[in-house]
């Protein structure tokens, strides 16, 4: 049974940072940690972040840009499975990380992914769109959505492009 760390990045996440973090305590999957790095905020992420006391879920202040701290909460987190999880996404139900354990033991996979379903943030019920896929990785240079990809902290050789504001997700998944 690998550990899996998912890292949450936030700044002025609220309300949906509560959903976020509630769909990664209730994952049935045990041997799991919730690395969250948040920036200063005006909009209670700060006294959220500060009030939470689950002994999975280690929260860390730094503020700085999204590159740069999803960087440190790789290099923060502990597990050998890593994924993202953005404080306003929420895993389908509670089974995700057990079935990426499950996929990791027959595979031994480097890096994976699954399907996405977009919805409405006041109706998670009302699907605008779905991206449907679970396979493994092979290096041909196409990239799944970064927010469903998990990769083999062993094969994690490159850091965020911390000089982006947008796009060093794609460039990274491009270079593993």
């Amino acid at each position: 049974m690998k550990k899996i760390s998912i890292i949450t990045v936030v700044k002025n996440g609220m309300p949906y940072l509560k959903d976020a973090v509630n769909s990664f305590v209730i994952q049935d999957y045990e041997n799991k940690e919730l690395i969250i790095v948040y920036a200063d905020s005006s909009d209670g992420t700060n006294e959220f972040c500060k009030s939470l006391k689950n002994n999975n879920i280690k929260v860390f202040f730094i503020n700085s840009k999204i590159y740069t701290s999803l960087n440190f909460g790789i290099k923060s987190c502990t597990g050998n499975i890593v994924g993202i999880l953005h404080s306003d996404d929420i895993f389908y139900d509670k089974n995700i990380l057990s079935n990426i354990n499950k996929l990791y033991e027959n595979e031994q996979f480097d890096v994976c992914y699954g399907s996405i379903l977009y919805s409405k943030r006041n109706n998670l019920r009302l699907i605008v769109r779905e991206w449907k896929e679970n396979s493994l990785i092979k290096k041909n240079y196409w990239t799944p959505p970064h927010t469903s990809t998990f990769i083999n902290k062993n094969s994690i050789f490159v850091k965020y492009d911390e000089k982006y504001n947008i796009s060093s997700d794609t460039k990274y998944l491009l270079e593993i």
